[in-house]
């Protein structure tokens, strides 16, 4: 979770993190984001489950 982060900063630091795994060759992520705020806010669950499935479009 990263708090007061919106969209492009998390990809930013999604990128950031991945980028020396990827170099290795062996390793990679894949990481689903969500957003939440500053006007909606969804359930924890429902929050969640957005993620994941965001998660196993980038991996499709």
């Amino acid at each position: 979770m990263l708090s007061s982060t919106d969209r492009k900063q998390a990809k930013v630091f999604v990128e950031r993190l991945n980028k020396p795994l990827k170099q290795d060759g062996k390793i990679g992520i894949s990481i689903g984001m969500a957003e939440a705020g500053p006007y909606s806010y969804e359930s924890v669950d429902q929050l969640i489950e957005r993620a994941d499935q965001n998660m196993y479009e980038v991996k499709a």
